[in-house]
């Protein structure tokens, strides 16, 4: 059963918004997707471009398809790099100047089911993907994922790379049981303990104090989970808002 403990566990990890404001949603993947399209469609006369998969595995990169009338071509675009506010010409250079972490080709393959996989091996899942060995293509993703979020972890964050596999991998746990079956309280404890570096009991009683506006001890927990990470408080809390969103 998913327990107000669980609930409340997360709400002090992902605090960080009512200590230091809320950020605004901001524009959709779809959005962003059509911008990608306009400027792709002005840069390359004669090519119509339609989004294939919004949502892949890795995160907010996105499957297009493309053709001038010949046999039709696919390419992965990070969607990080871009926002409503670019002109179409700023959004295509963008794109390109960043090479492969910015787009790559890709092309559809019954290899997990009808998945496009990347030259560099990157997989994004299809919208409607059809297989009759489901269990497999489920694990196919979630090692994607997995190793996707280790990486990021290291890389933006800074933690090491043993400290970011450990964590990745609780996260990975916590993201499949919450998908299959209610969370409980072991669950939680057991994800707190080995992200954070502290009991539920201690996330209750802080998030209690931030209600009433005294952010001492949720700061404290912030130094401790920061501490065990190897990281400043400020990133802990980016961690923490990347991790509960997988």
């Amino acid at each position: 059963m998913k327990t107000n403990h669980l609930l409340i566990m997360v709400a002090v990890l992902a605090s960080s918004a009512l200590v230091f404001g809320c950020k605004s949603s901001g524009p959709t993947k779809a959005d962003k997707a059509n911008l990608v399209i306009t400027s792709l469609e002005a840069a390359l006369p004669g090519y119509t471009l339609t989004t294939v998969k919004l949502d892949s595995a890795r995160g907010n990169w996105a499957v297009l398809s493309a053709t001038n009338g010949g046999p039709m071509q696919y390419v992965a675009i990070n969607l990080d790099l871009i926002n409503t506010g670019m002109s179409a010409a700023v959004v295509y250079s963008t794109i390109m100047s960043a090479g492969p972490t910015g787009y790559e080709n890709v092309n559809p393959t019954g290899t997990y089911g009808n998945f496009y996989i990347g030259a560099g091996g990157n997989v994004y899942e299809e919208t409607q993907a059809s297989s009759k060995d489901l269990e497999k293509i489920a694990a196919v993703m979630e090692s994607v994922k997995y190793a996707d979020l280790s990486k990021s972890l290291v890389e933006k964050y800074g933690l090491s790379e043993e400290r970011g596999f450990k964590v990745a991998k609780l996260a990975s746990e916590w993201s499949r049981l919450s998908k299959t079956r209610s969370m409980t309280d072991a669950d939680a404890e057991n994800f707190s303990k080995g992200v954070v570096g502290f009991k539920i009991a201690e996330a209750e009683a802080a998030y209690t104090r931030l209600q009433n506006g005294d952010s001492t001890q949720y700061n404290d927990l912030m130094g401790k989970a920061a501490t065990l990470n190897g990281v400043s408080p400020e990133q802990m809390r980016s961690i923490v808002a990347e991790i509960v969103s997988q």
